[in-house]
Formats: structure tokens, C-alpha cells, sequence
């Protein structure tokens, strides 16, 4: 079992995801789990493959791509955020609030603010909720100002628990 990955090889296991025989589908999404480093083919499967066509395979490839762990499957974890299927989204969601990294933690902090879908923000504001550590109330009163009600909301009652400073609530509260 060599990891050695030539385009060939990896353009063959792509194009497989699009026949229709899902059987196929789960042997070569072993093959990229087991022989390859998903850093060794993550860059070419983002070339080759494109993500709207992701949705049927989501599941498994994102659990590759959460064992792996690494900084760069993380990243791609924090782009498909962005999906436009919403399972892929929050499948992508939950695996970032479960892996136990700091850059994972940053992706978490920029998509409470940044991410355009509301329920991606809001789920991110409920995970904040049930952490009180100092580092979840700041990004909590970060999120003090958005646009979604239902976000705030949850915001001011995660925080209504919680010893908040009042300079740093004050700053949040009236720098907008």
C-alpha cells in the first residue's frame, strides 16, 4: 500500500462519485480514507471535484476529513459552512464544535460573525451558551449585534448567566 497519488489515480476515484452505483462510491471513498493522506489529495479532489455535486457523499467525506484533523481539512471543514445545502452545512458545524483545535475554534469565532446563514450562527451562539469560559462570553457579546433576532436572543440569555465585565459590554453595546 503505497501513498503514492498520481493524478490518474485520483482523477479515476473522482469520476467514480459520478456514476450512479453507489456501491462504487463507498469503495473509493476507502481507498482515499485508507491509502491517502487526505493532505496528499486534498487540493487535486478540490480541483477536481467540484463541491456542489458534494451533497451525496457529504457524510463520509467529511468524516475523512475530521479524522484527519489537520490544518487544512479544517479549513476545508470552515468552507463547506458555506454550502448551499444546509445538512452539509451543519454536518460541517458539528464536526468543527467537536474537534478540539485552536484553528477550528477560530473558524468557529469568524462564522459566528461572518457566515451568511442565520442558523449556522445561531447554532454557533447555542455552543457558545454552554461553554462559560472567559473566551465564550467575549465572542457571545460579539455576537450581541446581529441582525437575526433569535440570535440575539439566545446571545443575552447565554450572557444573562454569566459575570460580564461591564467595559467590554458597554463597548459591544454602543459601538454600533
Amino acid at each position: 500500500h503505497h501513498r503514492i497519488v498520481t493524478k490518474d489515480i485520483l482523477e479515476g476515484l473522482v469520476q467514480t462519485f459520478s456514476q450512479a452505483d453507489r456501491e462504487d462510491w463507498h469503495g473509493a471513498l476507502w481507498v482515499l480514507q485508507e491509502l491517502y493522506d487526505v493532505n496528499d489529495v486534498i487540493l487535486e479532489l478540490r480541483q477536481v471535484f467540484a463541491w456542489e455535486s458534494f451533497h451525496e457523499i457529504y457524510q463520509q467525506m467529511i468524516l475523512i476529513l475530521a479524522n484527519n484533523g489537520s490544518h487544512l481539512a479544517i479549513q476545508v471543514l470552515n468552507e463547506l459552512l458555506l454550502h448551499s445545502h444546509e445538512p452539509i452545512r451543519g454536518q460541517a458545524l458539528n464536526t468543527l464544535m467537536e474537534l478540539a483545535d485552536p484553528f477550528a475554534e477560530q473558524c468557529l469565532s469568524e462564522a459566528a460573525s461572518e457566515n451568511p446563514y442565520p442558523e449556522i450562527r445561531l447554532k454557533i451562539a447555542k455552543y457558545y451558551a454552554q461553554q462559560p469560559t472567559d473566551q465564550t462570553t467575549y465572542w457571545l457579546t460579539n455576537m450581541l449585534h446581529d441582525e437575526e433576532q433569535a440570535i440575539r436572543l439566545c446571545v443575552v440569555q447565554a450572557l444573562q448567566q454569566r459575570d460580564v465585565q461591564a467595559e467590554p459590554l458597554r463597548e459591544a453595546l454602543f459601538t454600533e
